[in-house]
């Protein structure tokens, strides 16, 4: 039997006291004095422990293991590592328990058996204190009321026992159940790859495959989620089942969620964010309008051109303009609603006091007539022959041989622009000027200041790189870490860098940021 605890008999004079018995924390060693439990001592060592004050002749001392089983020392959760260690304390744990209950059971049964052994004593004292009665009618009475309640003592004494029997089982059977919870943990076996599953498992196999890549070509599999694919970034779980002779689909984690999801703060995204067709679309803002992006791979986003100062829809192929409610200018044909009130018009009793009416004009011509019937002086434009008489003189034109060697024809000419045409979609070369700045692009190894529209790559660690002094609204800078070191400073030179007064340290290897100014108070902006 497995020891659990030690006595002694005090002497007044002894504080010093050891102990034989292992156990988990030093808040399961217990000390009593003569059954009454006591904190006054201290650890002299590992096995002693050190009575703050002797205790007196005769003390009856017990040092003792009482560990705590109110819960496992070692909880498991889904995904996490299972520890030797923590299996090996939840064991101890476990084993601890069991023989202290154990030992405890056994007290329990030699208390009952002397309370067993003292109730016959009393039984035997009480027959022989009715034989006494027989003999002595005065004492008789009293012998038989002693016999009776030594005869009741007993009996408490058994029913306290077998309580004291049945707590000790229950503690066993609770003790026995959770080594056997412990023993019943599924532990999971990592494979590399999905090649290297095994072909032959055994029924409730368990493995862990580190890199997933084509888990989802694999068979015989059942319970992958849908659409699921495999990369080397995801580990997968699978336990083995004979009914059914397949691998079935447990969970799936990230080796290392660091790298694959973006923080709730401070993460950069390195490619576009692009939203369904039937969802919601981001709006975007550019610098100018040539610079808006296919309207046939953006359909229905909407974007902003600060150029213009105006607001587009991308649909049927073209950037759309949207008017603007307050001044609104229109391309092509505006359509009032009958009923509609117009603020700003003639009725008709307004306007036939400075107008005449239609009926009254039949002798005028219209502008719609007259375009039918007569050419205007500048620049006419005729549908039929022009005939010229014979021998006329017509000055500042043509005729067919000069004009041949100086001008394209009109059939040749349905790939040009006209005038008017190109203003409504061309912007003139001279009012360009402003727009577009091409980039300059820096290396340094050494801390630097910044210019407007600068690519400046860092090749070298702890460097501070400078923003431009008296930003403008639209400048923009990037700086691009050239390598594995963490430490590069950007200074704000005055400005604030996202709407606080401080500075920005890239603490990520090989990745670029660009800032763009907005204005004094948010200063630059990631983007």
């Amino acid at each position: 039997m497995a020891i659990t605890q030690n006595t002694y008999t005090g002497n007044g004079t002894t504080v010093l006291f050891s102990f034989t018995f292992p156990y988990l924390e030093t808040t399961d060693i217990k000390v009593s004095l003569n059954g009454t439990v006591t904190t006054a001592y201290t650890l002299a060592n590992a096995t002693t422990i050190q009575f703050n004050t002797a205790p007196a002749n005769g003390a009856a001392i017990r040092i003792y293991r009482q560990t705590d089983d109110a819960a496992l020392a070692a909880t498991f959760y889904p995904g996490s590592a299972i520890r030797s260690n923590d299996l090996n304390k939840n064991f101890t744990q476990n084993l601890y328990v069991t023989q202290e209950s154990t030992n405890n059971a056994a007290t329990a049964t030699t208390t009952a058996n002397s309370a067993l052994t003292n109730a016959a004593t009393a039984i035997n004292t009480a027959n022989s204190a009715v034989g006494t009665a027989n003999t002595a009618s005065a004492n008789a009475t009293s012998a038989v009321n002693t016999a009776n309640t030594a005869s009741g003592n007993a009996s408490a004494a058994v029913s306290t026992a077998n309580s004291a029997t049945s707590t000790a089982n229950t503690a066993l059977s609770t003790a026995n159940a959770a080594s056997s919870a412990v023993a019943n943990a599924l532990l999971f076996v990592t494979v590399a790859n999905v090649a290297a599953i095994p072909a032959s498992p055994a029924n409730n196999a368990a493995v862990e495959v580190i890199n997933s890549t084509n888990i989802q070509g694999f068979t015989p599999l059942a319970n992958l989620p849908a659409g699921f694919v495999g990369s080397p970034g995801l580990s997968v779980r699978l336990i083995y089942s004979t009914s059914g002779n397949t691998w079935n689909f447990i969970q799936y984690f990230p080796n290392d969620p660091e790298t694959r999801y973006l923080k709730l703060s401070g993460g950069t995204l390195t490619g576009a964010i692009t939203g369904t067709q039937t969802g919601n679309i981001l709006p975007f803002f550019f610098q100018t309008f040539a610079g808006l992006p296919s309207p046939n791979t953006y359909h229905g986003a909407v974007a902003h051109a600060h150029d213009t100062g105006a607001l587009y829809y991308a649909h049927a192929g073209q950037w759309q303009q949207l008017a603007n409610v307050n001044s609104p200018t229109f391309t092509g044909t505006v359509t009032i609603p009958a009923g509609a009130s117009i603020s700003g018009y003639l009725t008709s009793a307004t306007a036939s006091s400075t107008y005449q009416t239609q009926a009254g004009m039949s002798s005028y011509l219209t502008t719609a007539t007259a375009g039918t019937t007569y050419a205007p002086l500048a620049s006419p434009t005729f549908t039929g022959t022009v005939t010229i008489p014979a021998g006329a003189s017509i000055s500042g034109y043509l005729t067919s041989a000069t004009a041949s060697s100086t001008y394209q024809t009109q059939a040749g000419m349905s790939s040009y622009l006209t005038t008017s045409t190109a203003s409504s979609t061309y912007q003139p070369i001279s009012s360009m000027s402003s727009y577009l700045t091409a980039y300059a692009t820096t290396t340094t190894a050494v801390n630097k200041t910044l210019v407007n529209r600068e690519r400046c790559t860092v090749i070298a660690g702890g460097l501070t790189i400078t923003l431009p002094a008296s930003p403008s609204a639209g400048n923009e800078v990037t700086v691009t870490v050239g390598g594995s070191f963490t430490n590069t400073t950007i200074a704000r030179n005055g400005s604030n860098i996202m709407s606080l007064a401080e500075n920005l340290t890239i603490d990520k290897a090989n990745i670029s940021v660009t800032l763009y100014y907005v204005d004094a108070t948010r200063g630059w902006r990631i983007i």
